[in-house]
């Protein structure tokens, strides 16, 4: 079984070379940084601060904490979560209370409603 997922791209600063990330021309970005945005078909977070993007079927049922997962949710902070949003922004010790199942490969308190911060994923 494959399950891809980009879930958070903080940013490729060697393909910027000094320019704002955003200005950007990804078409031209090298083949070995994984090309995004919405040219590529990937969907963005509404600009927030702690939240995420819904519900998220996915097309592979997927094995997590003994169940299979339909759906997924995205956090602007860095977590991929199960069963529900979740909002919290400071990282704590596994396993959260309250079933919270999750990923972070990144866990960090991110506001995209400030400077222009976007999270993609598909």
């Amino acid at each position: 079984m494959q399950l891809s997922i980009i879930v958070i791209i903080l940013g490729a600063l060697q393909i910027c070379n000094g320019q704002d990330p955003f200005d950007v021309d990804l078409t031209q970005v090298p083949t070995y940084f994984v090309k995004f945005g919405p040219d590529y078909g990937d969907l963005m977070i509404t600009p927030n601060d702690d939240g995420s993007s819904g519900s998220f079927p996915i097309s592979t049922a997927f094995p997590f904490f003994d169940h299979l997962h339909n759906f997924l949710f995205v956090s602007t902070n860095g977590v991929v979560s199960f069963l529900q949003e979740v909002s919290q922004f400071t990282p704590d010790a596994f396993p959260l209370g309250s079933d919270q199942r999750l990923i972070a490969a990144f866990w960090g308190d991110i506001d995209t409603t400030r400077n222009g911060g976007r999270i993609y994923y598909r």
